[in-house]
């Protein structure tokens, strides 16, 4: 063979190689896009299913209807991430929400099997108390997961990054992606709270 032989059979090569790892990429940045945008649709329903749940009663007293946040933030997850097509998308936003948690002054609920659980009271009055039974009970749904779940303490200063006396917590997991025959699986913490 011929010096230009081997070089045309060497480019060959490395050109395969090249549109290989090109397609990796392009892959990898469509699954960040589209991470982005699940993002942005599970952001939007966790703010939405919160407002929707929340009324004051006659006495000025804050109340969240947990049957109203569920059904909304369900439904506008379907909408926002999976258009009109309605049967497709009902037990698949079911699966794929991790952990669902409602905190009021006093307590919070989880989101189980698509049932509400009952009222867990606080075991400790402090702020930093109630966020690390919080992470507890998140990194607890999490338990199948590589994940460490840290909210950030109440110095004052960070108090708007943080929960509050009615917040929405929501672990949504995102599309699995499989690279070297191991599937990764990421998740989406979103939240929301009342002012």
């Amino acid at each position: 063979m011929k010096i230009t032989d081997y070089a045309i059979l060497f480019l060959g090569i490395i050109l395969s190689f090249c549109v290989i790892y090109e397609f990796k990429d392009q892959m990898a940045f469509k699954k960040i896009i589209c991470d982005e945008e699940i993002n942005k649709a599970v952001d939007n329903s966790v703010v939405m299913a919160l407002k929707s749940g929340y009324t004051k009663d006659i006495d000025n007293k804050c109340e969240i209807d947990l049957e109203i946040t569920k059904n909304v933030l369900k439904k506008t997850l379907a909408e926002l991430l999976y258009g009109d097509i309605k049967e497709y998308n009902k037990d698949r936003i079911t699966n794929r929400i991790i952990a669902c948690i409602v905190v009021d002054e006093d307590g919070y609920y989880t989101l189980t099997n698509n049932k509400w659980s009952d009222k867990n009271i606080f075991g400790s009055s402090s702020h930093s108390g109630k966020v690390q039974e919080i992470e507890e009970v998140l990194e607890e749904r999490l338990d199948n997961y590589i994940y460490r779940i840290l909210l950030p303490e109440n110095s004052g200063e960070i108090f708007a990054q943080t929960i509050s006396d009615y917040s929405l917590l929501v672990v949504y997991e995102t599309q699995r992606m499989v690279y070297d025959d191991v599937i990764y699986s990421g998740c989406i913490l979103s939240g929301a709270a009342i002012k």
